[in-house]
């Protein structure tokens, strides 16, 4: 009876253990940030604006205390009502937003400002004036976004760069910082956190996607963090499932009752180059298949005509013409020479 206690008790923790996790990264306080609104209408002042957004969401996510959402079908500016409903549907318990705009002296200001759920009201305001260079733009963009998160978090916030060098192919890869989603071919991301930070870099490959890169680095304040990685030409598993397609193909390719297998298997080989912009040498490499590929139909015709002479039928002169034609109009596409 004991044991049944026990085994009982241990039962019960475990499950309310599992589940404990889930709850705390409920309990974190959630944010919803707005894209600052460029009130002044200048289109030259939207990637201040697209970044400081950008800034504000990516820091309160890698600080971790946040629960963070990204909202642009709010305007607090235009309707305060709908901001509030908005959050009390949402349960959000902090709204961040900003604009820029020109003051009456013509000098750009950029505001930020926090409204707080529990007290009803903005509870933080911070704000930059600058005389419009566009380097003191970014520069005071990033006085403002350190300001208010500061306020808001009560944590220190330094900004780092991750630079990336890629030693190996030239393909398409995708960057993700503590798995967000930061860019596609990125080399340099600047203003990170400082801290302890997983960098990933994913591809879309040929099977799968898989992750090429991840690594532990550790982003200094005022300060770059190198890292090498190299894109692979094939992944060990590429080869095997192009190899185990191209062995078949050639073992079975002079066998006559076996066609439907050779083209079948034809089929599914060149499926697996369909897109290469993950290692764009193998373009080379699958214009060769496709030549494979297209010789093959010759053979499928000129075992036709030697099958029809040893059964004495009457040869399609016709249709072998036309088959002709059509192997010969696919050898000028594919490139490959007549002999």
């Amino acid at each position: 009876m004991q044991k049944i206690k026990i085994t009982l008790a241990l039962l019960f923790l475990l499950f309310h253990t599992a589940q404990l996790f889930p709850e705390q990264d409920k309990l974190k306080t959630r944010v919803a940030v707005i894209p600052m609104i460029n009130a002044q209408g200048d289109a030259r002042f939207d990637i201040i604006c697209e970044t400081v957004t950008d800034t504000v969401e990516l820091t309160l996510k890698l600080i971790g205390k946040y629960r963070v959402v990204r909202e642009p079908g709010i305007d607090y500016y235009r309707d305060k009502k709908k901001a509030k409903e908005y959050a009390v549907k949402n349960r959000i318990d902090n709204l961040i937003f900003g604009k820029l705009y020109l003051d009456e002296k013509k000098k750009i200001v950029m505001q930020m400002s926090v409204y707080d759920k529990i007290n009803d009201s903005v509870t933080i305001t911070q704000q930059e004036k600058i005389e419009g260079i566009l380097f003191e733009l970014f520069e005071a963009s990033d006085r403002l976004v350190v300001s208010l998160i500061e306020t808001f978090s009560e944590v220190h916030i330094g900004f780092g760069d991750i630079k990336l060098e890629n030693n190996g192919e030239k393909g398409d890869f995708y960057i993700y910082l503590n798995d967000e989603f930061i860019g596609k071919n990125i080399l340099e991301i600047t203003h990170i956190l400082n801290g302890m930070h997983t960098l990933q870099i994913k591809q879309q490959r040929m099977l799968d996607e898989a992750v090429i890169f991840e690594k532990e680095v550790e982003v200094q304040e005022d300060s770059a963090a190198v890292l090498q990685f190299s894109i692979p030409y094939m992944l060990p598993e590429e080869e095997k499932a192009v190899t185990y397609l191209t062995t078949r193909i050639t073992s079975l390719e002079y066998a006559r009752e076996r066609s439907t297998e050779i083209i079948q298997a034809f089929t599914e080989l060149l499926k697996l180059f369909t897109d290469t912009s993950y290692s764009p040498r193998l373009e080379e490499r699958k214009s060769n298949y496709h030549k494979w590929q297209a010789r093959y139909p010759l053979r499928l015709l000129v075992w036709q005509i030697e099958d029809s002479f040893l059964r004495a039928e009457k040869v399609d002169i016709d249709r072998i013409f036309a088959g002709l034609i059509s192997l010969n109009q696919q050898a000028e596409e594919l490139g490959i020479e007549k002999k």
